[in-house]
């Protein structure tokens, strides 16, 4: 899949996207978590849980990269994983709510 919509990625689409022999997405942070899954599976770690530690939207940048969609992205995504992925639950942190270049070096 070259490209794909913009509410699959903002946890908005309302219905499957991707299709994966018997499984169906509607958002893409299930599919990246699911793909983890079969990666350890492949290896033989089948009992491991897969933490986010990092994931948000940007502000600033290239077409999708808004204020709103970053909103989206935001609340959809906390009350995604507050729901759960039936028998997968993923913890997950939201990367920065700042802007980066308003840091200051570390010396």
């Amino acid at each position: 899949m070259k490209d794909f919509s913009l509410g699959y990625a903002l946890f908005t689409s309302p219905s499957t996207v991707v299709k994966d022999e018997n499984y169906e997405y509607q958002n893409l942070f299930d599919a990246m978590v699911d793909a983890t899954h079969a990666a350890l599976e492949k290896t033989g770690e089948t009992n491991v849980e897969i933490a986010v530690l990092e994931s948000g939207w940007p502000s600033v940048g290239e077409t999708a990269t808004t204020l709103e969609n970053a909103r989206i992205y935001n609340s959809n995504l906390i009350k995604h994983v507050e729901i759960g992925n039936p028998g997968r639950p993923v913890e997950s942190y939201i990367f920065y709510l700042i802007d980066e270049n308003q840091n200051k070096p570390i010396t």
